[in-house]
């Protein structure tokens, strides 16, 4: 080759590296070699790339306080074969060790290679956002840029290592950061359908920043996809519960209620609503609800049994270790995917249920004395042991009638 080339690396996501040089192109990633070792060591030197890094930080690197019998002949090893990466069968260069050199106890890259890092661009667009705040469109435009760059966490194939996990923390605080603020640039301008596919990116990195999915919901319904926003709250309130035992925040909430009146507002012909009502992803069972929705149930369910004397029934089923001990998370998971799966193919179509607690499920039987509300649920537990004999936790129940509105004068 009469040139060295280019060195195009990525490192959120994952890390691939291209080498470019005479209109050819040649690519290995992280992806495709399963020695960590020898990754972080090529990935440190790539991150360090334009100074001299001694060999004793490598050493520290890969093995600090591991007990290696010979560690400096064992960083050879490594280098020897992160050279060849470099080779005609890998990233196209005729002569490897001219990539990686050594001088005075330390190595470094080529200086007639050029490198480029996603990491380097995403802060320069990063810093230029920051730079241009009163300038409103140049201002989005870096913070876009940055966003499409981060793909997913930093290194994340050796995010256990000590060097990498404080800059992960550190890049990922900052998308959320720039995703906050593009939002409510875009927002300004009305730019909801772009505000929609930026939190889908965003959360399909992040699908915990409750931040996100509001900005989403909020999106959608700006677009006039009230269906498609009352669904993603319904996907985001579960999602939670079932992560961290959480119900809805006060700000969900009040998220909620603004869909429920922005739709109930819509002037519409009768026909339009009807279909808009009609459930379009009907099972046969009981109705899956949130806990927002449940509770409204619940609140019309009290009105009718004040007027016309109707006796429902409200239920707790509560998983619980067998030992006593706490369960352990995904047990907990487990478990209470099974119990669905129960309450799914034993309750009547009329039944109400939500998920109240990471451990609890509120069932509510409507048209149910206390006896056959019993005799229900005897049923349901004795169905589910049958599928489950052996389980490694036990459920539990508790009974109660639902409460019809008081001091309240029925004509």
């Amino acid at each position: 080759m009469d040139t060295l080339g280019s060195l195009h690396v990525t490192m959120f996501n994952s890390c691939t590296v291209t080498h470019r040089a005479g209109g050819q192109e040649w690519v290995i990633s992280d992806q495709d070699n399963s020695s960590r070792k020898m990754w972080l060591l090529l990935e440190y030197l790539l991150w360090n790339h334009g100074k001299p890094v001694p060999r004793d930080a490598l050493l520290d690197l890969l093995w600090g306080d591991e007990s290696a019998a010979d560690p400096a002949n064992s960083l050879k090893g490594l280098l020897f074969r992160v050279r060849a990466m470099f080779g005609k069968d890998g990233l196209g260069f005729e002569n490897p060790k001219q990539v990686i050199l050594y001088q005075n106890g330390s190595y470094f890259f080529n200086e007639n290679i050029t490198i480029e890092l996603d990491t380097e661009a995403f802060e320069q667009h990063y810093r230029a956002a920051e730079s241009m705040l009163d300038h409103h469109d140049t201002c989005l435009g870096h913070m876009l840029e940055a966003l499409a760059l981060y793909r997913g966490d930093f290194l994340p194939q050796n995010s256990g290592n000590r060097w990498i996990t404080p800059l992960n923390v550190y890049y990922h605080s900052r998308f959320l950061k720039l995703c906050t603020d593009a939002v409510d640039l875009m927002r300004e301008d009305g730019r909801h359908e772009e505000i929609i596919q930026l939190c889908r990116h965003a959360i399909a990195i992040e699908p915990y920043d409750e931040n996100l999915h509001r900005s989403l919901i909020s999106a959608l319904a700006a677009t006039g996809s009230m269906h498609s926003a009352m669904q993603h709250y319904n996907y985001t309130t579960e999602l939670f519960m079932n992560q961290f035992g959480v119900t809805p925040s006060a700000e969900m909430t009040a998220l909620y209620r603004e869909l429920s009146k922005a739709i109930q507002s819509q002037e519409q012909d009768l026909q339009s609503v009807r279909e808009d009502l009609q459930e379009t992803d009907f099972q046969r069972g009981p109705y899956f609800c949130g806990y927002a929705t449940f509770k409204e149930v619940y609140h019309l369910s009290a009105r009718s049994a004040a007027r016309s004397g109707e006796v429902v029934q409200l239920a707790m089923l509560t998983v619980q270790s067998l030992s006593g001990a706490p369960l352990p998370k995904p047990q907990i998971h487990a478990a209470m995917s099974r119990l669905r799966d129960t309450l799914s193919s034993t309750l009547r179509l009329g039944d109400v249920i939500t998920q109240f607690s990471p451990t609890q499920y509120l069932i509510m039987l409507p048209s149910a004395s206390y006896e056959n509300a019993k005799k229900a649920i005897s049923r349901l537990m004795s169905k589910f042991q049958q599928a489950h004999p052996r389980p490694s936790f036990g459920v539990q129940y508790s009974l109660l009638p639902l409460l019809p509105v008081m001091n309240t004068v029925i004509p």
